[in-house]
């Protein structure tokens, strides 16, 4: 009785190859998932340095937006000062007017 194999072996040899595709597609599976992992998590990386970055960009402008700050409020005038001295220019201008005009009067009256 030489047929070859067996059903049964036949059946065996299914299984087996059955489970073989089964690990295979499932080892396939993860080799594909890991390197996906692996890839975003470079990536992942990349923007943590590029956040730092950016990060320490937002501190030294900070910083110097401080700076600038600081030096407005000791050298800029504030808006009071300035309607102050507005004020005493004016006065002065006002002044000034007052002599000019007695002095054309005297003259004109002489």
């Amino acid at each position: 009785m030489d047929e070859g194999l067996s059903w049964d072996a036949l059946k065996g040899l299914a299984v087996a190859f059955a489970f073989l595709v089964s690990v295979g597609t499932i080892a396939m599976g993860y080799g594909k998932l890991r390197s996906r992992v692996e890839a975003n998590e470079r990536r992942a990386e990349i923007a943590e340095r590029r956040a730092e970055r950016a990060c320490e960009k937002v501190d030294v402008e900070a910083a110097k937006l401080a700076a600038f700050r600081e030096q407005a409020v000791r050298e800029f005038v504030s808006i009071e000062t300035l309607g102050a001295l507005e004020q005493r220019i004016i006065s002065a201008v006002d002044r000034l007017a007052d002599r000019l005009d007695r002095l054309f009067e005297t003259k004109s009256d002489g």
